[in-house]
């Protein structure tokens, strides 16, 4: 399908005298990454490797890198329809994504357990150590008192508890 739209692209933008990268340079720009994210997503889905873990995020990534590339073209053939096209697909896209975001949620937890874990256990290290460091850089202990100045020259003292109220 790309193909054919390329094809189609290159018979409507064929006079030497007008540019593509003239006329549509941010589109074309946002074509070549997108055809670059698409071409490094079908490898990796194609190509055996020894990490399979991640092939249903690749095969998503390949999937909508697709589509944006054919709406892209699109934009550039027939900007209505390729803006009706475009609306579409982003329709979709945040359906999509609110229909799964329990399981995206799931999924950054899963990745950010072990992160936080090891941070946890690198500052109860240092604790251990002889050190007087907080449990966790976000532990309210770690951030010094602060005064407010008003503008009239009044200060007041400012709780560690309350600065993540703002």
């Amino acid at each position: 399908m790309l193909g054919s739209l390329l094809t189609f692209l290159g018979w409507k933008f064929q006079s030497p005298d007008v540019s593509l990268f003239d006329i549509h340079g941010a589109i074309m720009l946002l074509l070549i990454i997108d055809v670059c994210i698409f071409t490094i997503s079908m490898a990796v889905t194609i190509l055996p490797s020894f990490n399979r873990i991640h092939l249903p995020f690749f095969k998503g990534v390949f999937l909508i890198s697709g589509v944006v590339a054919s709406d892209l073209i699109l934009l550039m053939l027939a900007p209505p329809f390729g803006w009706f096209i475009f609306t579409i697909c982003a329709s979709v896209m945040i359906l999509l994504l609110y229909r799964s975001r329990r399981e995206i949620l799931q999924h950054c937890q899963e990745i950010l357990k072990p992160m936080w874990h090891s941070t946890s256990e690198a500052f109860h290290v240092s604790n251990q150590s002889g050190q007087h460091l907080p449990k966790h850089p976000m532990d309210p202990q770690c951030l010094p008192n602060m005064k407010e100045k008003h503008v009239l020259g009044s200060v007041n003292n400012v709780s560690r508890n309350h600065m993540f109220l703002i």
